[in-house]
């Protein structure tokens, strides 16, 4: 399926989004069960080895299984390192992962036909199921491989259908005596007819076409004209991809650009990255679940004791939207705006101010008082003819 183009970039953007260096920010957090000082050095030794235990090019594959297929199945290869057991997450290819019949069991069978059971938590298996037990019914390939099938399909009608209507025709009128044979003029065609047909091998360098006709209008002669194709059948190809297409972004990111009505949560884009955070959300949390459960509580049982499992850290990954300063700068704005013509007008604005996170400064909100009083107070003054306040009078007549 990864042959076409759109579900490959898109299940691509999925998936390096997450796990890649320069995806989503990362970090290991404490737990918040048992001692804390144990649980942050629990942290911080994951956090030390977090490359080596779940290696990008292990996650990249596994994140795409649990998107196309539903789960991902990996195992912990283990290593005894500077006094401690160090697991290695490697993911495994899903061809060998099955079901058995009549048993919620899954299975795995090796490139050597060994038939494994998969028991997830005992620091071998790594299992990952973001939707429980039937996760494998949430794919992205139930709803995309029949769509890819009708898309190769559509491409290679297009590619005939290009050969046909890609190039125009050369229609061309002959005299009654003319022969199938244009090579040689043995047939009675004169040596002119013969040169007539030279020309078309000619075209590409030469534009002139000479059209010899005969003496008497009623004989004939050669003709020539290009038939260029009319029909908008192309169209339906055309449409056709462009809705598969669609169905295939909103299945793998969880909108379609060309739908989104005007005016629900900004442009096309922040509406988009919206969406795609719920997608990542959802996916990042299931999947530091699986990895606390498969693989760093295994980690902390064999180097710590079974006692401490529960003081385990949780990977994260911050799948919150990156804020829009410019939008935020025009809220901004009109806040203040707002909150100066409230409080002109007396009306309290402790309400408004801590709504938007924002709080006076005690010495610039007592200049500003200081700055409204000598205003009010230059108001309230006698006027003189020029505008300014009337000087008192003297005490001498």
């Amino acid at each position: 399926m990864f042959t076409d183009g759109i579900i490959h970039g898109d299940t691509m953007t999925r998936v390096r989004s997450l796990v890649s260096k320069n995806g989503l920010p990362f970090e290991i957090q404490p737990s918040i069960k048992g001692d804390p000082r144990r649980c942050k050095k629990f942290a911080e030794e994951l956090t030390e080895i977090w490359d080596d235990i779940c290696p990008e090019q292990q996650l990249g594959p596994a994140e795409c299984d649990s998107i196309m297929m539903g789960r991902f199945v990996g195992w912990n290869k283990w290593t005894y390192e500077d006094g401690k057991f160090i697991p290695r997450m490697r993911h495994l290819p899903s061809v060998g992962l099955f079901l058995m019949d009549g048993r919620e069991q899954w299975n795995y069978i090796d490139g050597d036909g060994v038939n494994w059971e998969i028991t997830p938590g005992d620091g071998t298996w790594v299992s990952h199921e973001p939707f429980g037990e039937r996760s494998h019914l949430k794919g992205a390939v139930r709803t995309l491989g029949l769509i890819w099938l009708m898309r190769h399909m559509t491409y290679r009608d297009y590619v005939r259908f290009c050969e046909k209507h890609g190039m125009p025709i050369l229609a061309i009128k002959e005299p009654f005596f003319a022969t199938d044979d244009v090579e040689t003029n043995d047939s009675g065609l004169s040596d002119v007819g013969s040169e007539f047909y030279r020309q078309f091998k000619r075209l590409g360098s030469e534009s002139v076409l000479r059209l010899p006709q005969a003496q008497n209008l009623e004989e004939g002669g050669f003709d020539a004209k290009w038939l260029e194709p009319i029909g908008q059948s192309y169209n339906a190809f055309d449409n056709f991809l462009k809705e598969t297409r669609s169905i295939i972004t909103t299945t793998l990111l969880g909108v379609d650009l060309t739908t989104i009505p005007q005016g629900m949560g900004g442009d096309s884009a922040t509406w988009s990255e919206r969406i795609r955070v719920e997608f990542l959300a959802s996916e990042a949390e299931a999947l530091c679940t699986t990895i606390r459960n498969h693989i760093f509580k295994p980690y902390i049982r064999f180097n710590y004791g079974e006692e401490f499992e529960e003081s385990a850290p949780w990977p994260k990954w911050d799948t919150r939207p990156q804020p829009d300063m410019t939008a935020r700068a025009g809220t901004l704005t009109a806040a203040a705006a707002a909150i100066a013509a409230l409080d002109a007008q007396g009306f309290k604005t402790e309400d408004v101010l801590e709504e938007f996170k924002l709080e006076y400064d005690p010495e610039k909100r007592k200049k500003v008082e200081e700055q409204r009083e000598a205003e009010a107070k230059l108001a309230l003054a006698p006027q003189g003819p020029g505008g300014g306040a009337k000087p008192a009078k003297s005490g001498g007549s």
